[in-house]
């Protein structure tokens, strides 16, 4: 028993370093993969989107019939822009109007997406 007491002692502290260590980043790993993942389904909206878009398709059919007042939906939502920045269609409401982009965000896109 004095054995195990003298090793507990003096061996002890580099032990727990080291699984406190490992159980922090299985954390953070498993955190990001979680928040990261997140994402997915709006990205996915978009990208359906943007595909149905430059075939043809009719902006009003892309979004869906139940409108979402933002203030009280947490459901995902399209907002869908032409090329003077002004709402084509939307499910997507706030105080019952299309919410509005902060200027420049657009500007951004489109500078970005010729790149």
């Amino acid at each position: 028993m004095s054995i195990l007491i003298s090793i507990l002692k003096s061996k002890w502290i580099p032990y727990a370093a080291i699984i406190t260590l490992l159980c922090g980043i299985t954390y953070i790993v498993v955190q990001q993969e979680y928040r990261l993942s997140a994402n997915d389904p709006q990205y996915q909206m978009a990208q359906d989107a943007a595909f149905a878009l430059s075939n043809g398709a009719d902006p009003k059919s892309l979004v869906s019939s139940s409108p979402c007042e933002l203030s009280h939906c947490l459901s995902p939502y399209i907002i869908i822009y032409d090329d003077k920045e002004n709402v084509v269609a939307t499910n997507a409401f706030l105080n019952g109007k299309a919410p509005k982009l902060p200027a420049g965000v657009l500007d951004y896109v489109r500078k970005t997406e010729k790149m």
